[in-house]
């Protein structure tokens, strides 16, 4: 076991894993997110908010 996770550059648990089932365990789902763009647009309007009203540039 040791000498295939040495060979593949993997941990000797997911050799193991590997053995024990023919189908991998599934992946985790993460939440899509925004670009950076989108962040930085949706601070500017924050920020903007927080000014108040009738206060300019």
């Amino acid at each position: 076991m040791r000498e295939l996770a040495e060979r593949h550059g993997v941990h000797r648990r997911t050799v193991r894993q590997a053995l024990a089932s023919a189908t991998p365990p599934p992946r985790k789902e993460y939440s899509p997110r925004g670009s950076a763009g989108d962040r930085a647009v949706e601070a500017g309007h924050r920020r903007v908010a927080a000014r108040g009203p009738g206060r300019g540039p």
